[in-house]
């Protein structure tokens, strides 16, 4: 069974742990690792692994690097810079999904504040 299809998010996070075993400086990695975190509710351990992500972004490809800025701001509180990296996103990748449903949920959660 592929990680993608495991049945509970304590198996995908083990899953999402392997790839940082075989390169600790995948950025991407310990960004999907912190939402793995927030799934199982350790929001604790989600922005620890959302600030090494951050750290090691330069190693990730541009389109990673807007993803990992999102969840490195949207992790640590930083409303407004995730906002702003998402559109930066959206703008710079128009036909990609991704950053227009995560902008909808932060400007969403935004005005909840």
């Amino acid at each position: 069974m592929s990680c993608a299809k495991e049945a509970t998010p304590f198996r995908r996070l083990r899953c999402t742990s392997a790839p940082i075993e075989l390169d600790p400086n995948f950025a991407m990695a310990y960004a999907r690792m912190g939402n793995q975190y927030l799934t199982v509710g350790q929001a604790d351990l989600a922005r620890q692994n959302f600030q090494k992500a951050f750290e090691l972004r330069e190693r990730a490809s541009e389109r990673e690097k807007f993803y990992i800025t999102d969840k490195y701001y949207d992790g640590t509180g930083q409303w407004e810079q995730a906002i702003q990296a998402l559109e930066l996103y959206a703008q710079t990748y128009p036909s990609d999904w991704a950053p227009r449903v995560n902008l909808s949920v932060s400007s969403s959660d935004t005005r909840r504040l």
